[in-house]
Protein backbone atom coordinates (compact mmCIF):
# COMPACT_ATOMS: atom_id res chain seq x y z
CA UNK A 1 0.00 0.00 0.00
CA UNK A 2 0.91 3.37 -0.59
CA UNK A 3 2.21 5.31 2.68
CA UNK A 4 0.90 8.61 1.33
CA UNK A 5 -2.62 7.46 1.55
CA UNK A 6 -4.53 9.37 4.92
CA UNK A 7 -5.24 6.82 7.20
CA UNK A 8 -8.90 6.04 7.29
CA UNK A 9 -8.14 5.56 3.11
CA UNK A 10 -5.24 3.06 4.06
CA UNK A 11 -7.72 1.23 6.86
CA UNK A 12 -10.88 1.45 3.88
CA UNK A 13 -8.34 -0.71 1.20
CA UNK A 14 -7.00 -3.16 3.89
CA UNK A 15 -11.07 -3.89 5.26
CA UNK A 16 -13.24 -3.26 1.97
CA UNK A 17 -14.17 -7.02 1.64
CA UNK A 18 -15.18 -7.75 4.97
CA UNK A 19 -16.57 -4.31 5.24
CA UNK A 20 -19.19 -5.73 2.01
CA UNK A 21 -19.76 -8.60 4.05
CA UNK A 22 -20.94 -6.92 7.08
CA UNK A 23 -23.02 -4.49 5.15
CA UNK A 24 -24.55 -7.25 2.75
CA UNK A 25 -25.92 -8.83 6.22
CA UNK A 26 -27.12 -5.75 7.28
CA UNK A 27 -29.10 -5.14 4.32
CA UNK A 28 -29.28 -8.04 2.67
CA UNK A 29 -29.08 -7.08 -1.05
CA UNK A 30 -25.35 -7.45 -2.87
CA UNK A 31 -26.06 -4.51 -4.81
CA UNK A 32 -27.00 -2.21 -2.09
CA UNK A 33 -24.20 -3.20 -0.05
CA UNK A 34 -21.82 -2.42 -2.95
CA UNK A 35 -23.49 0.87 -3.37
CA UNK A 36 -23.22 1.45 1.03
CA UNK A 37 -19.21 0.66 0.33
CA UNK A 38 -18.95 3.23 -2.26
CA UNK A 39 -20.70 5.55 -0.36
CA UNK A 40 -18.64 4.96 2.93
CA UNK A 41 -15.60 5.71 0.62
CA UNK A 42 -16.94 8.87 0.07
CA UNK A 43 -18.03 9.99 3.45
CA UNK A 44 -14.60 8.93 4.79
CA UNK A 45 -12.36 10.19 1.74
CA UNK A 46 -12.55 13.95 2.99
CA UNK A 47 -12.93 13.70 6.50
CA UNK A 48 -11.07 16.81 7.85
CA UNK A 49 -9.54 15.26 10.86
CA UNK A 50 -8.50 11.54 9.95
CA UNK A 51 -5.19 11.71 12.44
CA UNK A 52 -7.60 12.11 15.21
CA UNK A 53 -9.02 8.84 15.16
CA UNK A 54 -8.00 6.35 17.60
CA UNK A 55 -9.44 2.98 15.61
CA UNK A 56 -10.37 3.14 12.04
CA UNK A 57 -11.28 0.05 11.42
CA UNK A 58 -14.38 0.87 14.02
CA UNK A 59 -14.65 4.05 12.31
CA UNK A 60 -15.23 2.64 9.27
CA UNK A 61 -17.53 0.13 10.74
CA UNK A 62 -19.63 2.75 12.30
CA UNK A 63 -20.13 5.18 8.87
CA UNK A 64 -20.72 1.93 7.32
CA UNK A 65 -23.58 0.82 9.78
CA UNK A 66 -25.15 4.27 10.31
CA UNK A 67 -25.24 4.11 5.99
CA UNK A 68 -26.97 0.56 6.24
CA UNK A 69 -29.06 2.17 8.96
CA UNK A 70 -30.18 5.15 7.12
CA UNK A 71 -31.02 3.01 3.94
CA UNK A 72 -33.12 0.35 5.76
CA UNK A 73 -35.42 3.42 7.29
CA UNK A 74 -35.63 4.67 3.97
CA UNK A 75 -36.71 1.44 2.18
CA UNK A 76 -39.49 0.61 5.33
CA UNK A 77 -40.22 4.39 4.62
CA UNK A 78 -40.72 3.83 0.94
CA UNK A 79 -42.87 0.74 1.51
CA UNK A 80 -45.27 2.11 4.10
CA UNK A 81 -45.63 4.93 1.72
CA UNK A 82 -45.84 2.96 -1.13
CA UNK A 83 -48.80 0.51 0.73
CA UNK A 84 -45.78 -2.26 0.51
CA UNK A 85 -45.63 -4.93 -1.80
CA UNK A 86 -48.54 -6.09 -3.68
CA UNK A 87 -50.40 -9.34 -3.82
CA UNK A 88 -51.16 -11.09 -7.07
CA UNK A 89 -55.02 -11.21 -6.58
CA UNK A 90 -55.28 -7.30 -5.91
CA UNK A 91 -57.06 -5.77 -9.97
CA UNK A 92 -56.49 -2.36 -10.44
CA UNK A 93 -59.69 -0.94 -11.46
CA UNK A 94 -58.26 1.28 -14.63
CA UNK A 95 -58.05 -0.15 -18.35
CA UNK A 96 -55.18 -1.72 -19.12
CA UNK A 97 -53.04 0.45 -21.81
CA UNK A 98 -53.61 -1.39 -24.26
CA UNK A 99 -57.31 -0.93 -24.07
CA UNK A 100 -56.87 2.39 -24.25
CA UNK A 101 -54.34 2.75 -26.96
CA UNK A 102 -56.49 0.47 -29.46
CA UNK A 103 -59.31 2.86 -28.68
CA UNK A 104 -57.71 5.91 -29.78
CA UNK A 105 -55.96 4.66 -32.72
CA UNK A 106 -58.80 4.64 -35.38
CA UNK A 107 -59.30 8.34 -34.76
CA UNK A 108 -56.29 9.30 -34.89
CA UNK A 109 -55.98 7.35 -38.20
CA UNK A 110 -58.97 8.80 -39.37
CA UNK A 111 -58.07 12.23 -38.41
CA UNK A 112 -54.76 11.60 -40.37
CA UNK A 113 -56.49 10.97 -43.60
CA UNK A 114 -58.68 13.68 -43.35
CA UNK A 115 -55.82 16.16 -42.80
CA UNK A 116 -53.95 14.08 -46.14
CA UNK A 117 -57.02 14.23 -48.59
CA UNK A 118 -57.70 17.73 -48.43
CA UNK A 119 -55.45 21.21 -48.94
CA UNK A 120 -54.47 23.56 -46.21
CA UNK A 121 -57.25 25.93 -46.37
CA UNK A 122 -59.88 23.14 -45.84
CA UNK A 123 -57.67 21.28 -43.27
CA UNK A 124 -57.47 24.20 -41.27
CA UNK A 125 -61.32 25.17 -41.97
CA UNK A 126 -61.92 21.70 -40.85
CA UNK A 127 -59.64 21.82 -37.64
CA UNK A 128 -61.59 25.31 -36.55
CA UNK A 129 -65.05 23.55 -36.92
CA UNK A 130 -64.16 20.65 -34.87
CA UNK A 131 -61.77 21.68 -32.21
CA UNK A 132 -62.96 24.90 -31.72
CA UNK A 133 -66.85 24.17 -31.87
CA UNK A 134 -66.74 21.62 -29.14
CA UNK A 135 -64.57 24.33 -27.06
CA UNK A 136 -65.91 27.72 -27.44
CA UNK A 137 -64.07 30.65 -26.61
CA UNK A 138 -65.65 32.57 -24.30
CA UNK A 139 -64.59 36.29 -25.28
CA UNK A 140 -66.84 38.27 -22.76
CA UNK A 141 -65.11 40.47 -20.79
CA UNK A 142 -64.21 39.65 -17.02
CA UNK A 143 -66.30 42.17 -15.02
CA UNK A 144 -63.02 43.42 -13.04
CA UNK A 145 -61.20 44.72 -16.69
CA UNK A 146 -64.72 47.47 -17.48
CA UNK A 147 -63.64 50.25 -17.03
CA UNK A 148 -66.51 52.78 -16.08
Amino acid sequence: MNKHYPPLTTAYLRHQTELKQFLWRQVDCREAAADLLQDTFLHIADYPEQDTIANCRAFLYRVAGNLALDYLRSQARQQAWDGGPLDEGWQCPCPPPERLVQGKQPSRVSTANLYLSFDSSETIEWYAVHTLASNPIDFRPWPRTIRH
